[in-house]
């Protein structure tokens, strides 16, 4: 019964994940039949399994959004906002007692009746008033970790993936000693042939915490649709994400910065409709989110059309601020203004709300992703928008690395940071000593 049970949580968080963002296009398009059948589908599912595992509350709920979503079939009942905003709300509500389901936690056997009065439409209640009135589950967690493919503990996949880490390093000095002793005679192809089946292991453990950010992206569409609704404004999402898959650890480390920037562009980069209208623009925003791997590192790209930056309001504001003078902020290119947004504090938002803006937490953004070796970049247009382009390594298990040795100590430097690599018998370096330093002329 507990690995039936696990098999029925794990299914339906899995199917969760997915069914966020088909709801939002549902809402957008309510005539596309198959995203209503896949909706219908999932619902049906966790009702018919409730039973066989005695769990009322999750049935009632899970019923009540199966008779809604069978009337919309049916032609006996019109999409509308509201109805969408229930059916979002008892799919977070479904997601919250699986949770507590998989932590062995009792979900009670009552508390949605408002839920399914608005499932029925039986019930004047704002799903805003609803939910405030509702609250979390008892026990509910705040945070919900995206749910793990593989049926293997996690903890147990890592500990392999340390053991085969610590054997590539081990591998790697062999290596070393062996070249320092010269070409033993036996031992080349014996070693060759270990090295290449440790290769194939480790390569093999990697694929095993590889995650497709498609489970990421998908969240993304449920967030700007609440959010704009929230701010009053029209924001379409498009996603690009193809097949690219990324350590699961690294997946939960950008998850956060991502949030961050999301927010940002909603509240601050995309303006109101009135103002797209003034401004010539289509009413409705487009924010698009891309990921693609090159080598070792995946790019992910987060652009929006709205206002942009105005660099010359970062500037001004930073030495009304005391962070830069009024001199070196006259000199300063339009890269070094834009780079002004990371400065802790700094912002050009007219009024504080509950959604950071831009410049407001920006520093601690770039700081979290280059404490994994992932760097950050803007590119903004005043009036056309602003990109946010983030490069992360594919792994964090093994990062490979360019060994130095300097004053008597040796260091690795990521190989991701190395940009070239020139020689001292290329004829283009120069060291010249003056006094007790060493200068180095390069390329003039």
């Amino acid at each position: 019964m507990d690995d039936l049970l696990a098999e029925f949580v794990a299914e339906t968080r899995e199917m969760l994940l997915a069914l966020s963002s088909e709801v939002v296009a549902w809402e957008a398009n309510p005539t596309d039949r198959a995203r209503l059948d896949n909706i219908f589908r999932f619902v049906h599912t966790v009702k018919g399994n409730c039973g066989f595992f005695d769990f009322p509350r999750l049935e009632a709920l899970s019923h009540a959004a199966e008779d809604a979503l069978a009337d919309v079939r049916a032609g006996r009942r019109e999409t509308d906002t509201r109805l969408v905003n229930a059916v979002l709300a008892a799919l977070d509500r479904i997601e919250a007692m699986a949770l507590l389901i998989e932590r062995g936690e009792p979900i009670g056997e009552s508390g949605d009746d408002d839920l399914i009065a608005l499932l029925s439409d039986t019930s004047d209640d704002d799903i805003g008033v609803l939910k405030a009135r509702a609250g979390p589950l008892p026990g509910e967690p705040t945070v919900t970790a995206e749910q793990r493919t593989i049926r293997l503990p996690v903890e147990l996949i890592d500990q392999v993936m340390s053991g085969v880490s610590e054997m590539v390093l081990a591998r790697n000095d062999l290596a070393r000693r062996l070249q320092d002793m010269g070409n033993q005679q036996g031992l080349t192809a014996p070693f060759a042939r270990l090295s290449g089946l440790l290769s194939e292991v480790r390569d093999a453990i990697t694929r095993t915490r590889m995650r497709r950010i498609e489970g990421l992206f998908g969240t993304f569409p449920r967030l700007v649709r609440d959010l704009s609704a929230e701010l009053g404004k029209q924001v379409l999402v498009e996603l690009e994400s193809g097949e690219v898959e990324l350590d699961r650890e690294m997946i939960e480390l950008i998850r956060d910065p991502l949030l961050h920037i999301i927010r940002n562009a909603i509240d601050h980069g995309i303006e109101t409709p009135a103002d797209r209208r003034a401004s010539d623009k289509h009413e409705a925003g487009l924010l698009t989110i891309s990921a693609r791997q090159t080598g070792n590192t995946i790019m992910i790209g987060i652009m929006d059309d709205g206002r942009g930056i105005d660099c010359e309001l970062l500037a001004a504001k930073a030495v009304e601020a005391g962070l830069v003078d009024p001199e070196r902020a006259a000199t300063m290119t339009e890269a070094d203004r834009i780079d002004l947004i990371f400065e802790p504090g700094l912002s050009t938002a007219h009024r504080v709300t509950a959604i950071s803006g831009r410049g407001v937490g920006m520093d601690v953004v770039r700081s979290n992703i280059e404490k994994f070796g992932g760097t950050l970049a803007i590119e903004t247009r005043v009036g056309e928008g602003t990109r946010f382009l983030i490069s992360v390594p594919l792994t964090l298990s093994i990062l490979t690395s360019l060994t130095v040795a300097a004053g008597g100590q040796t260091f690795a430097i990521p190989r991701s940071y190395v940009e070239e690599i020139v020689s001292m018998a290329a004829d283009n370096l120069e060291l010249a000593q003056i006094g007790e330093r060493r200068l180095l002329t390069f390329r003039e």
